[in-house]
């Protein structure tokens, strides 16, 4: 990925900017008709890349098995994120292993199942990886919270597994985000009314 020449110190001002616009977005938004709208289409994406790996990765992975049942690594939202109760419920429902992150004093993830510790490198085992953001960019730069978390995260991440930022609608950036060498770019956004949009 090309960098921005905008550099770490802009990041600040439009993640204020950010915020604020979500403020304004979720005010007029039906956010558990949103919640059950992200679930479907992340539960679609989730089958179809879990179905497309299975017969390459079943028995090499531990995040891909047999059947299009994957491990996904997800989140709880909180605040004005988009809602993400429904998705987490529905990916369990279909038989997918979901693991959820747990934030460490070091600002590092842990990552958890069923409320048990599985340490930093479970991400790694993760078929396909949901992820927070406030907005994302055509080059695939996600913007953050700010504390480089998911960026170290992602590092461990299995070569093919897929990233996906949930996102509100109107929250992809059509220009470049500030970008610093050590961001993860993601593969994609899925926002309630428009579903997937692959950005490879």
């Amino acid at each position: 990925m090309t960098t921005d020449p905008k550099s770490a110190q802009d990041k600040a001002p439009v993640r204020t900017q950010a915020r604020a616009r979500r403020r304004e977005l979720v005010a007029s938004r039906d956010l558990e008709a949103d919640a059950a709208r992200l679930a479907e289409h992340v539960l679609a994406l989730v089958a179809t890349h879990a179905h497309t790996h299975a017969g390459t990765n079943a028995g090499t992975h531990a995040g891909t098995h047999a059947g299009g049942v994957c491990r996904v690594a997800a989140y709880t939202a909180y605040g004005t994120e988009p809602p993400t109760h429904l998705l987490v419920q529905s990916l369990e429902a279909a038989g997918h292993e979901v693991i959820l992150p747990q934030l460490l004093e070091d600002r590092s993830l842990d990552w958890t199942r069923d409320g048990l510790p599985l340490g930093s490198s479970a991400i790694s085992t993760a078929t396909v990886i949901v992820t927070p953001g406030l907005a994302v960019d055509r080059a695939r730069t996600r913007l953050g919270q700010g504390g480089g978390s998911y960026d170290r995260a992602l590092l461990r991440r299995r070569p093919d597994a897929l990233v996906v930022t949930l996102l509100h609608d109107g929250e992809l950036s059509e220009t470049p985000l500030p970008h610093d060498a050590h961001d993860q770019p993601v593969d994609g956004i899925v926002s309630a009314d428009t579903g997937w949009l692959d950005l490879r």
